[in-house]
């Protein structure tokens, strides 16, 4: 938040997720440039320039008008109210506004039409300027229903709204499982394991996920044997040693 400490993203692995995207595309790109000319090349990036080309006009706003964007929460910097709001039942809903018509359908649907007379909210420019006012208005508005119902409210009068959810909440979700976004795979220690399915799902070679490891030391044999070549008699010294 505006007013709190820099914070860590909810996933520590952030960086290093989208770092393999780019490095898979970037091989393939590569693979591409091979085939047409034979000609291989490094694929070379870093973590942080992953991150980096995901903070949208940040560069370039600062380049032109000299300004740093500081800690804005969950407030979309250009439109208002565009924010995440808490309903009666403590869940987090997302309700976006961007444009005077849609504004125009959220305080219908609040049954308060008598904001659009308001010059503090006649344009997004205004209500940026009184974000406090109105976000606290839909705030309140908020607190008076139960997320599921404050989502299909809003939806079904042409407002951008979903609810946050939590991992729980996409369990229970049955269009991650109807999508692959979640699947099953058996283990051998754990028996069946959610986990995230194969994106992107391709046509005509989908992918799919065989198992997810087997138990610490299950392919040791197979890479003494087979990779390093190594005897009976060696592997079983070693393992008199400690060595493995």
């Amino acid at each position: 938040e505006p007013d709190g400490p820099p914070l860590i993203p909810g996933s520590a692995g952030l960086a290093d997720y989208l770092t393999g995207v780019y490095a898979a595309f970037g091989a393939v790109t590569a693979l591409r440039h091979r085939d047409r000319t034979g000609e291989g090349q490094e694929v070379d990036i870093a973590l942080y320039e992953a991150v980096f080309q995901m903070l949208g006009d940040l560069v370039e706003t600062y380049d032109h008008l000299g300004e740093v964007q500081d800690r804005i929460g969950s407030m979309n910097p250009h439109a208002a109210p565009h924010n995440n709001f808490r309903a009666k039942d403590g869940k987090w809903v997302a309700i976006g506004c961007t444009s005077n018509g849609l504004f125009a359908k959220l305080v219908k649907t609040m049954g308060q039409p008598d904001l659009l007379e308001d010059e503090r909210f006649s344009s997004n420019r205004s209500r940026i300027a009184h974000r406090q006012e109105i976000e606290s208005t839909v705030a309140s508005w908020a607190k008076e229903h139960p997320a599921d119902e404050l989502v299909a409210t809003l939806i079904d009068h042409g407002v951008p709204a979903s609810l946050i959810y939590t991992v729980s909440d996409a369990f229970s979700d049955s269009h991650y499982w109807e999508r692959g976004a979640i699947v099953r795979i058996p283990t051998d220690d754990v028996g069946d394991l959610a986990t995230r399915g194969v994106v992107p799902r391709l046509t005509a070679t989908p992918g799919r996920i065989d198992h997810l490891g087997g138990r610490i030391g299950a392919d040791n044999d197979s890479v003494y044997t087979e990779v390093l070549g190594l005897k009976p008699d060696e592997i079983a010294k070693f393992r008199r040693h400690g060595v493995i």
